[in-house]
């Protein structure tokens, strides 16, 4: 008997090692989530999430937490697996899946009746002097945030649709906007992505209220919906929101909800809960975003995850929801007075399985599985542990601050799982996809490029699928020619609208075609010209600036200002070559022994000797830097050049010229 206990102790001992192996195992196969937040108050709730996730001892993952300056740089990480989710906005699941990695995996519903999305409506003051959507010029518009599908996407499409608003920068929305509206808090209108020039007004941040960095960033007081309806309250004339946030914001004090109404799309204005009559269109959920790159596997483990997260710690606060806030059955289909132009709600099945509470599996069934494990060591977003809250008094749902709709939406109640294609971006946007290609419409017609040969064509057909790709407008097509001076002339006649020209062709084109420069190329130079230099061998002690004649010559070409123009300038006028008589390629096979001049036996190029005769005694007069600097002068004044003369008869007007040549701009920049 006695022999028999050390026997079975360490049968114990083996036991429970072996437990620990495998459980240590399981753990590594599953491996950890790490969630992305975008400012202090949600990292702040994501380490409570994740310690509450931990001590409740109902996962078999852990949580981690990376903060992000903003929703795009989460994109970022997901795109370099430094994070595994975060919540998106439709608005942002498009950018996402368009520019990104990133595919939905759940959706969220809402409120008790599980909404599958939102309306977005227009709020202003009670007593505001607007009865016509064209009354909205010069107002004081606060938004959520640039790309927001409530609050930017849906009215921005309906106004430019309804010809409200005009498209004067085809590829960067805010500066339309900006033409539009007053005084104006656009939070992150000054990201890279929506500022890709650099140079967006601060007019679209004047009225913001952050300080310092936080200004019109996601930081701002005044960003997200519950944000803009602040900057409605103390600055603005107008907000953007989903139809349930002033009804959020004004839980405490509902009789706050009197000041306001809803500003229709036909103009009316109505009562701030008729929502269901009076909205800018409807609007799809947030959705729970990963990366495209995770496994199947992997895709459900994080499901689970956040459907047992949500069962356990998403118990709805007192308040959080209310019927004026919901939407009323029957609010979808059959309404004759809503504005359904954006309307395409895709369709929820509630045939999810329910949730098997043990959400550990099988070790058998994970084998073999490469899932990544998280790159962040625990004790970097684990909060301390005299912070640390009891399980029991972790929610998600929660305020921290003055912020609402933290990681998630608060009014969440339940996830859909996705699968099959609406785990694409696409596929969950369905025909929502459109109100982006409105977005993007365009008034100037398609640019005719012109190029001289099969490499440059070549070039012209990779760079219009990469525009086309990024949705730069206008769209391009690629026009061959055999000369730049059948360019010319094909720009002149309307046959195409631009090409690439170095300082002599912008000569010719001018002066003889009246076309005119609107970009200039900028190298890694100090100073927006170069200079022409004559290059001789080293070994060649002989040759000397004033003593070429009988030299051998190499020459860019014809008639360029580097190869030809300023040379020849520079002898003429220090009376070391004969000019025969304007004739330029006599005097310079004349004068040089043997050369390459491209272009020279091209009739078309030797036939344009008499017209540069006609004023080459000023260009003979000018120094060679003074030719150079006169034309990148010319080239520089973009902001004054309207585009190519004749683009076509629909483009005569001053307005749709200076789109087209900012639009131009845009793409070749």
């Amino acid at each position: 008997m006695k022999s028999a206990a050390p026997r079975i102790a360490r049968s114990m001992r083996l036991a429970y090692m072996f437990l620990f192996i495998v459980s240590v195992a399981h753990a590594a196969l599953l491996g950890n989530i790490t969630w992305c937040s975008v400012s202090d108050a949600e990292q702040l709730k994501c380490t409570e999430f994740a310690e509450a996730v931990r001590t409740s001892r109902q996962f078999s993952v852990d949580m981690y937490c990376v903060q992000a300056p903003s929703k795009d740089q989460c994109m970022n990480f997901l795109d370099n697996q430094k994070v595994d989710v975060v919540e998106l906005d439709p608005g942002e699941m498009y950018q996402g899946g368009g520019h990104h990695s990133v595919i939905p995996i759940l959706s969220e519903l809402y409120g008790p009746e599980e909404e599958p999305g939102f309306y977005s409506v227009a709020a202003i003051h009670q007593f505001a002097n607007i009865s016509d959507l064209l009354h909205l010029r010069g107002r004081r518009a606060c938004f959520s945030s640039v790309g927001d599908m409530a609050g930017w996407v849906v009215p921005m499409a309906h106004l430019i649709e309804n010809r409200v608003l005009e498209v004067l920068d085809c590829n960067n929305l805010v500066k339309s906007a900006s033409y539009f509206f007053g005084a104006s808090c656009a939070p992150n209108s000054l990201l890279d992505k929506h500022n890709p020039t650099g140079d967006n007004p601060q007019k679209m941040c004047e009225i913001c209220a952050g300080r310092g960095g936080d200004r019109c960033s996601g930081n701002d007081p005044y960003a997200n919906y519950d944000g803009a309806f602040r900057c409605l309250e103390k600055d603005g004339e107008i907000a953007f929101l989903k139809h349930t946030t002033i009804h959020e914001a004004t839980l405490d004090n509902p009789a706050l909800k009197s000041r306001y109404r809803l500003l229709c799309p036909d103009g009316r204005v109505e009562m701030i809960d008729r929502h269901d009559n009076c909205n800018w269109g409807f609007v799809q959920p947030n959705v729970i975003a990963t990366t495209s790159e995770t496994s199947s596997d992997r895709r459900k483990i994080i499901q689970d995850f956040m459907i047992q997260a949500l069962r356990l710690f998403g118990k709805p606060l007192p308040n959080a929801f209310n019927s004026q806030s919901g939407f009323n059955p029957g609010d979808f289909n059959g309404n004759p007075n809503r504005d359904s132009s954006f309307d395409s709600i895709t369709s929820y099945t509630n045939t999810e399985n329910q949730l098997n509470n043990n959400l550990y599996q099988s070790i058998n069934s994970l084998r073999n599985r490469q899932i990544r494990r998280a790159p962040h060591h625990r004790s970097e977003f684990r909060p301390p542990w005299e912070s640390r809250l009891p399980k029991t008094q972790f929610n998600l749902f929660r305020k921290y601050g003055n912020g609402s709709n933290l990681l998630l939406q608060d009014r969440t109640t339940r996830f859909i799982r996705l699968d099959g294609q609406r785990q694409t971006y696409a596929g969950f946007l369905g025909a929502h996809i459109e109100v982006f290609q409105q977005l993007g419409k365009c008034p100037v017609p398609s640019a005719g490029f012109c190029v001289v040969s099969s490499q440059e064509y070549d070039k012209c057909q990779r760079m219009r699928s990469a525009f086309k790709a990024q949705n730069l407008k206008p769209d391009i097509h690629c026009v061959l020619a055999p000369t730049q001076l059948v360019c010319m002339h094909m720009i002149h006649q309307g046959n195409a609208d631009l090409a690439m020209f170095e300082a002599g062709d912008i000569y010719r084109a001018g002066s003889r075609f009246g076309l005119v420069p609107i970009l200039a190329e900028q190298y890694n130079l100090d100073e927006p010209y170069y200079y022409a230099v004559g290059v001789a061998q080293q070994k060649d002690k002989d040759t000397d600036l004033l003593y070429l004649k009988g030299k051998r010559v190499c020459s860019g070409g014809m008639f360029t200002a580097v190869g030809y123009v300023i040379p020849l300038a520079f002898l003429l006028t220090n009376d070391r070559m004969r000019s025969y008589g304007c004739d330029s390629a006599r005097a310079m096979s004349e004068f040089f022994a043997k050369g390459c001049v491209p272009g020279a036996l091209n009739k078309i190029s030797y036939f344009l000797c008499f017209y540069f005769c006609r004023s080459l005694p000023r260009r003979i007069q000018m120094s060679t830097k003074a030719i150079v600097t006169y034309v990148i002068f010319a080239m520089a004044r973009v902001e004054t050049i309207v585009a190519v003369t004749r683009l076509n008869n629909s483009m005569d007007t001053p307005g749709h010229s200076a789109a087209w040549s900012r639009a131009v701009g845009r793409s070749l920049s």
